[in-house]
């Protein structure tokens, strides 16, 4: 497996599909929604092929126009209140998280989800104790422009900042921050178009985050 050749200072996560594991509340969510338009609900299979495809590939896919992505994807994280405390945690995050921390590495979550229900998930988890701030609705292709005033804030430099991330949206958004990015293929994005897109570091399992770090799980 491909390392990390320093220790970051501080670690940016995504929220959903990287931490939360969200995708059936979210595919529920996106199904009443295209049932409203008169479309074609997506079933399990056809959620596979969505996972192939890029943001912008899957909004063309559920034939939401550009203009009108922003309104549909609230729509979409308020409808996902109603479920979102049987959101459950991928695996060992836990253990990760305090593993970090005896690091002295600091957590920044950063998400585009609603503050409701990032919230909910937090405090059922009992997980928000290890970040050192949370930043909710950072806007589907924007997230670049907050990693840049995070970096900023805590005066780091780019090679001292990660972002852990499950979609080609967080590759793209790593690469314009200038930081270095470790994709996860338990997420919204299947693992073969993550590869496509360059990581910097692909992981199939959580506990991997530890490893490509050199950090102990004990």
């Amino acid at each position: 497996m491909k390392k990390s050749n320093r220790q970051p200072k501080l670690i940016i996560f995504d929220f959903d599909g990287t931490i939360a594991d969200s995708f059936g509340v979210f595919l529920t969510s996106v199904n009443n929604i295209l049932k409203q338009r008169g479309l074609a609900e997506i079933s399990q299979q056809r959620s596979e092929v969505v996972k192939g495809l890029s943001a912008n590939e899957a909004f063309k896919y559920y034939k939401i126009p550009n203009y009108q992505v922003p309104l549909v994807v609230n729509k979409i994280f308020q409808q996902m209140r109603a479920n979102f405390d049987k959101v459950k945690m991928f695996p060992n995050f836990e253990e990760i998280f305090e593993a970090l921390e005896k690091n002295d590495i600091k957590l920044i979550l950063l998400t585009s989800n609603i503050r409701k229900n990032v919230q909910t998930f937090l405090s059922n988890k009992k997980i928000g104790k290890f970040f050192k701030a949370i930043h909710f609705r950072s806007g589907l292709f924007s997230k670049h422009l907050m990693i840049k005033r995070i970096i900023r804030k805590y005066n780091l430099k780019n090679d001292e900042v990660i972002l852990i991330g499950d979609e080609v949206r967080d590759i793209g958004a790593a690469r314009k921050s200038g930081i270095k990015i470790v994709a996860v293929s338990w997420g919204y994005n299947a693992k073969g178009i993550l590869l496509k897109n360059n990581p910097d570091f692909l992981i199939d399992k959580p506990s991997e985050i530890l490893d490509i770090l050199n950090i102990d799980k004990t």
